[in-house]
């Protein structure tokens, strides 16, 4: 039988019905962010998904609630491409201000607009995540990001106590 545990500490939850309660972090679980047998919660991993040109646009033009879904290698891949994206419009807005083309000038300048407001929500969301917002998104950065995320300890959360106390009473383990 699976054991329900916590997804921060490894701990068996408590049922309360509609959340979980965990008691050493003292909160309430979310069903949907229950684990079993001490297992670590699943990270994101599909980093081909990330690579294809039509799932970048469905990326780029998603609401800040869909936003805050994302994984942040996935938010990071959005930064770079929403960072070049609005460079690219920011080059046509200032071409078409010196040819002096009003009719594609104004619409050159809302879409400035939002792709700079896209990228100050997405900006905001990893300097949460992380602390920080990354000055610059280079594919190194990415690739780097991504070796740390494959070599995760997703090992299970589980503490050998019969170890410890041998420790503690001078038996060698091994």
């Amino acid at each position: 039988m699976n054991m329900i545990t916590c997804p921060y500490c490894g701990t068996e939850l408590l049922d309360q019905q509609v959340n979980y309660y965990c008691s050493f972090c003292e909160m309430a679980i979310p069903s949907a962010s229950i684990q079993y047998n001490h297992e670590r919660e699943q990270i994101f991993n599909d980093f081909d998904l990330c690579q294809d040109e039509f799932m970048l646009d469905l990326y780029i033009n998603k609401r800040t609630e869909e936003l805050l879904q994302l994984s942040t290698y996935e938010l990071l891949y959005v930064l770079r491409h929403l960072r070049a994206q609005r460079s690219e419009i920011y080059k046509s807005l200032h071409t078409f201000k010196n040819a002096q083309v009003t009719e594609y000038t104004e619409e050159a300048g809302k879409l400035y607009e939002e792709s700079t407001k896209r990228m100050f929500v997405v900006e905001n969301i990893l300097r949460q995540r992380l602390g920080y917002v990354p000055s610059r998104v280079t594919e190194n950065f990415l690739s780097k990001y991504k070796e740390m995320i494959l070599k995760d300890k997703g090992t299970a959360m589980v503490i050998r106590k019969k170890r410890v106390i041998n420790q503690k009473m001078g038996y060698n383990n091994k």
